[in-house]
């Protein structure tokens, strides 16, 4: 969960009975590691979170 404060969800919490979070922490650290897929993962803003999704312009090239 976010911080006090800093909470900026546009959904309702909700638990995935699948995915506990330590796995699926463990999936995108795994993720994050593949040599063609952790770039383009670094591209993304610190801040930029899917709540942020919606007000990102779609098929805008990167900087």
């Amino acid at each position: 969960p976010d911080p006090p404060g800093q909470d900026l969800s546009l959904y309702r919490p909700f638990e995935e009975p699948g995915w506990p979070r330590p796995a699926v922490r463990a999936f995108l650290s795994e993720v994050q590691a593949d040599p063609v897929v952790g770039p383009i993962l670094r591209r993304t803003p610190p801040g930029f979170t899917a709540n942020h999704a919606p007000f990102a312009p779609l098929g805008a090239e990167p900087d």
